[in-house]
């Protein structure tokens, strides 16, 4: 239920993010922007039997299930959290962080849950660039809609 909770709060604060878009991010051959694809995902309004309320459950086109499973590059920026003690658990952005309350129009597609067993130290702006295994998750709104598993830090 912690966990739950901070992933909720972490969804709040990144609605307060700045527009400017992190760039240079890419799967495997291809320079298209990562971050670009995943903002495509659609929202349906849905009835959570385990909470009893409505909420909205993303719905992935093609193009998003297409990178489910397959090994990405990803480039972000690091929203402090440190849930586990040992840094293999991180969130990162696709926008940086604001330092005002709802002046950003983000939503929770600009977000992904990085689980690592290396070291995370983002540059001096707060970017870092993963390498890892893409998950998608529909349904389970203990975790983000994005994960990024065996992640590599780069």
């Amino acid at each position: 239920m912690r966990k739950y909770f901070v992933v909720a709060i972490l969804v709040a604060v990144v609605t307060t993010v700045g527009t400017s878009l992190a760039t240079n991010l890419s799967t495997n051959n291809t320079s298209r922007n990562i971050w670009d694809i995943l903002m495509k995902v659609k929202w349906v309004k849905t009835y959570d039997k385990k909470y009893k309320t409505y909420n909205y459950a993303p719905k992935f086109p093609k193009e998003i299930q297409a990178l489910n499973g397959k090994v990405i590059t990803i480039k972000g920026y690091l929203i402090p959290v440190d849930l586990y003690g040992g840094g293999e658990f991180a969130i990162i952005s696709a926008l940086p962080v604001a330092n005002c309350f709802f002046c950003g129009g983000a939503g929770p597609e600009t977000v992904m849950e990085i689980y690592t067993k290396q070291k995370i130290k983002p540059d001096d702006t707060g970017k870092i660039s993963f390498r890892g295994r893409l998950e998608l998750n529909p349904d389970d709104a203990d975790h983000l809609i994005y994960i990024l598993r065996d992640a590599k830090p780069l």
